[in-house]
């Protein structure tokens, strides 16, 4: 990965006790190795299933039917909160992209040599954010929606799935014997956006303590 990044700064001083400053930049990160070739990780995630007690819980038109065609009792419970999921790392991830900008002001009076007080105002934007989709983020994604028709279903692989290889659900390709969720592939990728602002502010006074 390459880029060209810039950066604009200026500073003003119309007095002597008083100065103006600002700064434009903007930020670049490439994947690290590990975020690109790490091989698959199995892990135990935990999770809120949607599914339970769905009789009465007050869940969605839509999780009720999908939980009914899973094949579970409306009164299901589960004996564990965890999903066997699977960490999936791709090559073809894009860099994280930044824009910050900072303007303010510092007043250094001359009167008071050992004294500066400041104030900045900053704004930080993070585009591609390189992240992990959660597990109980993918598990409600599909649960909500009518007939498993959202994309996050297919990150549901079900126990069958050649690192998981846990013994099926008798009516759920979802969910493993037991009825938890199983297969869940979190995959890597730029899913994120950030951003921040606020202000700095900061007083100095500076004594010399070889008088004492």
């Amino acid at each position: 990965d390459s880029t060209v990044n810039w950066k604009y700064a200026m500073e003003y001083g119309p007095i002597p006790d008083l100065r103006f400053r600002g700064v434009y930049t903007e930020g670049f990160r490439a994947p690290s190795i590990s975020e690109r070739v790490f091989p698959q990780t199995l892990s135990a995630q935990a999770y809120v299933d949607p599914c339970e007690n769905y009789g009465t819980s007050g869940a969605s038109a839509n999780v009720v039917a999908n939980c009914q065609a899973d094949g579970l009792a409306p009164d299901f419970n589960m004996a564990t909160y965890q999903a066997t999921s699977v960490f999936v790392f791709f090559s073809d991830l894009k860099p994280e992209e930044s824009e910050s900008l900072t303007f303010g002001v510092v007043i250094a009076p001359e009167a008071l040599p050992n004294f500066t007080a400041s104030l900045d105002y900053f704004q930080i934007e993070i585009t591609n954010a390189i992240g992990v989709s959660g597990t109980t983020n993918v598990i409600e994604g599909c649960y909500e929606s009518a007939n498993f028709s959202s994309s996050w279903c297919s990150l549901i692989a079900g126990p069958t799935q050649s690192l998981v290889n846990e013994a099926p659900h008798i009516t759920s390709p979802r969910r493993n014997a037991p009825g938890q969720i199983s297969g869940v592939m979190l995959n890597n990728a730029n899913l994120a956006a950030f951003e921040t602002e606020g202000i700095d502010f900061a007083v100095n006074y500076l004594l010399d303590f070889g008088n004492f």
